[in-house]
Protein backbone atom coordinates (compact mmCIF):
# COMPACT_ATOMS: atom_id res chain seq x y z
CA UNK A 1 0.00 0.00 0.00
CA UNK A 2 1.30 3.49 -1.31
CA UNK A 3 1.31 6.00 1.91
CA UNK A 4 2.77 9.41 1.82
CA UNK A 5 5.52 8.58 3.35
CA UNK A 6 6.69 6.02 0.88
CA UNK A 7 5.85 8.91 -1.50
CA UNK A 8 8.48 11.37 0.18
CA UNK A 9 11.02 8.25 0.91
CA UNK A 10 11.02 7.44 -3.00
CA UNK A 11 10.79 11.71 -3.96
CA UNK A 12 13.91 12.70 -1.33
CA UNK A 13 16.32 13.25 -4.16
CA UNK A 14 13.87 15.46 -5.60
CA UNK A 15 13.62 19.38 -5.08
CA UNK A 16 10.78 21.02 -3.54
CA UNK A 17 9.44 22.37 -6.82
CA UNK A 18 10.15 19.60 -9.70
CA UNK A 19 10.20 21.37 -13.70
CA UNK A 20 8.27 19.38 -16.31
CA UNK A 21 11.08 16.41 -17.26
CA UNK A 22 11.32 15.80 -13.19
CA UNK A 23 7.54 15.68 -12.89
CA UNK A 24 7.40 13.19 -15.78
CA UNK A 25 10.20 11.02 -14.47
CA UNK A 26 8.23 11.35 -11.14
CA UNK A 27 4.75 9.86 -12.85
CA UNK A 28 6.53 6.84 -14.59
CA UNK A 29 7.81 8.59 -17.66
CA UNK A 30 4.59 10.26 -18.99
CA UNK A 31 4.78 11.78 -22.32
CA UNK A 32 5.11 15.72 -22.08
CA UNK A 33 1.36 16.16 -24.05
CA UNK A 34 -0.06 14.27 -21.19
CA UNK A 35 1.76 15.99 -18.18
CA UNK A 36 0.69 19.35 -19.82
CA UNK A 37 -2.72 17.56 -19.45
CA UNK A 38 -2.85 16.80 -16.61
CA UNK A 39 -1.30 20.66 -15.86
CA UNK A 40 -3.96 22.08 -17.56
CA UNK A 41 -7.02 19.71 -16.02
CA UNK A 42 -5.87 21.32 -13.49
CA UNK A 43 -5.16 17.54 -11.59
CA UNK A 44 -2.03 18.98 -10.58
CA UNK A 45 -1.18 22.19 -8.84
CA UNK A 46 1.50 24.42 -10.33
CA UNK A 47 3.11 27.83 -11.21
CA UNK A 48 3.79 28.99 -14.75
CA UNK A 49 6.97 31.27 -14.10
CA UNK A 50 9.39 32.69 -17.34
CA UNK A 51 7.67 29.72 -19.49
CA UNK A 52 8.09 27.07 -16.88
CA UNK A 53 6.14 24.73 -15.46
CA UNK A 54 7.19 24.49 -11.82
CA UNK A 55 5.29 21.90 -10.13
CA UNK A 56 5.67 21.31 -5.96
CA UNK A 57 6.36 17.83 -5.11
CA UNK A 58 3.49 17.65 -2.55
CA UNK A 59 1.18 18.59 -5.18
CA UNK A 60 2.91 15.68 -7.17
CA UNK A 61 2.78 12.66 -4.30
CA UNK A 62 -1.58 13.92 -3.52
CA UNK A 63 -1.85 13.62 -6.67
CA UNK A 64 -0.52 10.29 -6.65
CA UNK A 65 -2.63 9.30 -3.34
CA UNK A 66 -5.32 10.65 -4.72
CA UNK A 67 -5.10 8.40 -8.17
CA UNK A 68 -4.15 5.76 -5.76
CA UNK A 69 -7.18 5.89 -3.47
CA UNK A 70 -9.47 6.19 -6.26
CA UNK A 71 -7.91 3.34 -8.30
CA UNK A 72 -8.82 1.42 -4.68
CA UNK A 73 -12.39 2.01 -5.11
CA UNK A 74 -13.43 1.53 -8.38
CA UNK A 75 -14.22 -2.30 -9.01
CA UNK A 76 -13.34 -3.89 -11.94
CA UNK A 77 -15.45 -5.18 -14.26
CA UNK A 78 -16.61 -8.51 -14.23
CA UNK A 79 -15.31 -10.36 -17.15
CA UNK A 80 -18.44 -12.38 -18.33
CA UNK A 81 -17.43 -15.89 -19.99
CA UNK A 82 -17.26 -16.89 -23.62
CA UNK A 83 -19.50 -19.25 -25.01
Amino acid sequence: MSTRKQYEKMFAAYPDVVQMDQFRVMLGGITEAAALKLLEQGQIKFFFIHRRHLIPKVCVIEYLLGVNRISKEVPLAEQTPGK
